[in-house]
């Protein structure tokens, strides 16, 4: 867990190159650090090599939508991440149209959460298209998104055809 450490993003590209062929970490806990797009896309790297992390929580970092369209890359080819948090990230529709693109091909994951972001109802229009071709998630968190009521009816609409999202 690297918790509220003034860690800058060259200090996670540093720690991402050193997780890529770790074997027996399991979880990442990053949090209130500055992150970045470009540590985000350091361990996004580091994460497509490694087999064995299934849990990551990069929240609070200022990954934008950059970091989200890195980490999408991830969830593309990383059948073994299934929770994944990225609250508090100021991910706005590019974002969330690259994390909501790379679901539509993985249905690996099983949590996701994207509260407090600024979703707004175009970006609840992309997660609505992916929720109806991902059978493999569970729960999403969309908290405090603007998703307004345009965003819920999209949202709503999915569930329809979706019958595996529970939370």
């Amino acid at each position: 867990r690297l918790q509220h450490n003034l860690i800058t993003p060259e200090g996670f590209a540093t720690i991402a190159a050193s997780i890529a062929d770790h074997q027996h970490l399991e979880k990442i806990v990053i949090d209130q650090n500055n992150v970045s797009s470009v540590g985000a896309e350091a361990f996004a790297q580091a994460l497509e090599s490694n087999p064995m992390v299934y849990d990551l929580t990069i929240s609070r970092s200022d990954i934008r939508n950059e970091g989200a369209a890195a980490i999408s890359e991830l969830i593309r080819v990383n059948t073994r991440l299934t929770k994944l948090n990225l609250e508090m990230n100021d991910i706005s529709t590019p974002g969330i149209v690259a994390l909501s693109g790379a679901l539509q091909e993985n249905s690996a994951l099983r949590v996701l959460h994207l509260g407090v972001n600024p979703i707004f109802p175009a970006g609840a229009a992309h997660l609505a298209k992916m929720l109806k071709k991902n059978t493999g998630l569970y729960s999403l968190n969309v908290r405090y998104s603007g998703l307004q009521d345009s965003g819920v009816v999209s949202l709503a609409g999915a569930l329809q055809e979706n019958d595996v999202l529970r939370d």
